[in-house]
């Protein structure tokens, strides 16, 4: 179907899932290690995560807003395409590895929304673009990770930054 992308994209990366799951739920770092072609805007950031809502604006094109509908520590973080560009779904899925490394995995099902941008989409390959965005974070991810001090998590997984809003 035009405007549609099902894509599973991972990467291991050397970091244990603890890590990993910190810099994917400090919603408001995303714009540090996400790629400066996307402006990142958090529009609502809640101590438990679920219903926190990031709004995403690829340079020379239109926006789209995430809401976390999951959150399994260590495990998963569910994303849905809630309004914009896109409806679907999203998920980050984190497991870990023998040497204490994390495969981290993003399965993305979409579709774009309205059948006159579907239409514009068509001329488009969404995958290999979304492909090509993901090596980007993934990268900027694993520099990200490999330059922060990362003082010790409380037994919820949860960073001195999300303690601190939700108290």
């Amino acid at each position: 179907m035009a405007g549609t992308c099902r894509s599973r994209d991972e990467v291991s990366l050397p970091f244990p899932p603890a890590m990993v799951w910190r810099a994917l739920t400090e919603l408001p770092a995303y714009p540090v290690w996400w790629p400066m072609h996307v402006q990142i805007r958090v529009l609502n950031l809640l101590p438990e995560l679920l219903g926190s809502q990031v709004e995403f604006r690829p340079r020379g094109g239109l926006r789209f807003v995430c809401e976390i509908a999951e959150a399994e520590p260590h495990s998963t973080l569910r994303m849905n395409y809630v309004c914009g560009l896109f409806a679907g779904r999203g998920i980050w899925t984190l497991e870990p590895l023998e040497d204490g490394a994390t495969r981290l995995a993003y399965d993305v099902d979409i579709h774009v929304r309205g059948r006159a941008l579907a239409m514009l989409a068509s001329l488009v390959d969404l995958k290999a673009h979304h492909v090509r965005l993901m090596r980007h974070i993934f990268q900027g991810l694993q520099e990200h990770l490999a330059r922060q001090p990362w003082p010790s998590l409380d037994g919820t997984g949860r960073s001195a930054f999300m303690r601190l809003i939700s108290n």
